[in-house]
């Protein structure tokens, strides 16, 4: 995972608009989305040569790193650059402080980073046995000289300098594995939350993880958490901070930012969200709705919020229209992550309409009256703050009784667009 850095506003036209008439909406949306779903690959770095597998001393791998790879390692791990620049001397301060700063990698990791190294306790490992999350791992590592590559065979193999692997001995320590355990929760807890809400600003995030470990150090796993931004926030968090700042840096399904043009404001977000800055605004634009109040039983749960909408639609489509299960399910779950990035229902549809091959108009009306009551409506969307549109009549409390909101009415999710024009779109 590579932090988005600096985000800025991206145009997205109407489709009834001017611009929107010009520009093929669809192939956009489709672009946009295609885009965060591309596969991680391992960097196109200098290989070291074969002879280095006969001795991996930091030392004598490092002697065959360019001045200017050596430099990139010290922006990586974050300190300053010696006042004497030659060779030497760059090795000379990066043999002291890389396995330093890989004893406080140790000391935040969490069971996936945990197993991925044990792999190196004794000898090299092949990059023909790395899955999309170990990819990441391994360019976060290979940043900060951990790991480096090598050509043996005609095959590119990753070698963990000696001194490195001395201090993989940890591992086997009873106290340390526990402290994996807490870590792994803490990333868990942190992924899954972003993966409801989309996006969250720190100053929201922060205390939400904080109460939810609180919680389950409690026993108190179905105690919803009561969404609050602390700005006065507890130093005893500050463990929690540091493992999830950690895991970030090489996750494959967390990402960081800033907002740039919306008073530089840090934020973490789901991998799959498409536009930060979107999404940011139209939370914003909700100031009524706030963060659901989860639970840790529903967020440490192994499958997706919307696995049950997605799976009803599969089983619709396979009873009632003949439909393949396994397109089916793919096409399901990418309009399913173009609904959370608040890309445009019409588009939605049509795509559907368009895959599903539905003639006949009979069939047509069928589907999209499933579709509207049991799949677009009940899809959680990060522009909504994680909530699904069918929730929001229940949050206002005027919406109480047999009151029911009007077309053309404000939306009760306060937008300040109609009903008709927000999330009613899809009823």
């Amino acid at each position: 995972m590579a932090s988005r850095g600096n985000v800025h506003q991206e145009y997205r036209p109407a489709k009834d608009s001017m611009a929107g008439q010009l520009y093929d909406l669809a192939a956009i949306t489709v672009a946009r989305q295609e885009q965060i779903r591309k596969p991680y690959e391992l960097p196109d770095m200098d290989l070291l040569p074969a002879d280095c597998l006969g001795n991996t001393s930091l030392a004598v791998i490092l002697q065959n790193k360019t001045v200017t790879d050596l430099k990139m390692i010290f922006e990586a791990l974050r300190i300053s650059l010696p006042d004497k620049k030659r060779k030497a001397d760059l090795m000379s301060h990066l043999v002291e402080h890389i396995p330093h700063q890989f004893q406080d990698f140790l000391n935040l990791a969490n069971q996936d980073a945990v197993n991925f190294l044990a792999k190196f306790r004794q000898n090299s490992c092949s990059d023909q046995k790395f899955n999309q999350a170990e990819v990441c791992l391994i360019r976060y590592l290979q940043r900060r000289g951990v790991l480096f590559a090598c050509q043996a065979d005609s095959q590119r193999v990753f070698l963990m300098p000696g001194e490195l692997r001395t201090q993989l001995s940890l591992l086997e320590n009873t106290a340390y594995n526990d402290q994996i355990i807490r870590h792994t929760r803490i990333c868990n807890l942190g992924r899954n939350l972003l993966t409801y809400t989309g996006l969250m600003l720190e100053k929201d995030f922060w205390p939400y993880l904080h109460d939810l470990m609180q919680n389950f150090d409690a026993g108190q796993i179905d105690k919803p958490v009561i969404p609050t931004s602390d700005k006065n926030f507890r130093s005893s968090a500050a463990q929690i901070r540091d493992v999830f700042n950690e895991y970030v840096q090489y996750a494959a399904d967390t990402d960081s930012g800033i907002l740039s043009d919306a008073d530089a404001k840090p934020f973490f977000c789901c991998h799959l969200l498409s536009d930060p800055h979107h999404i940011y605004l139209e939370q914003k634009n909700r100031p009524e709705i706030d963060y659901p109040a989860l639970t840790c039983r529903q967020l440490l749960a192994a499958d997706s919020p919307d696995r049950r909408i997605i799976d009803n639609l599969v089983k619709y489509l396979d009873r009632n229209h003949m439909m393949p299960q396994i397109p089916a399910r793919n096409l399901a779950e990418e309009t399913c992550q173009y609904l959370r990035n608040d890309e445009n229902y019409h588009i939605c549809v049509q795509m559907m309409l368009n895959a599903y091959n539905l003639g006949q108009i009979d069939q047509i009306n069928a589907f999209l009256d499933y579709a509207n009551r049991s799949f677009f409506n009940e899809i959680h969307r990060w522009a909504l703050k994680g909530h699904r549109p069918v929730d929001l009549v229940h949050l206002d409390p005027s919406m109480s009784g047999s009151a029911k909101v009007g077309r053309n009415d404000p939306c009760p999710c306060g937008s300040g667009k109609k009903y008709k024009k927000c999330c009613g779109a899809g009823i």
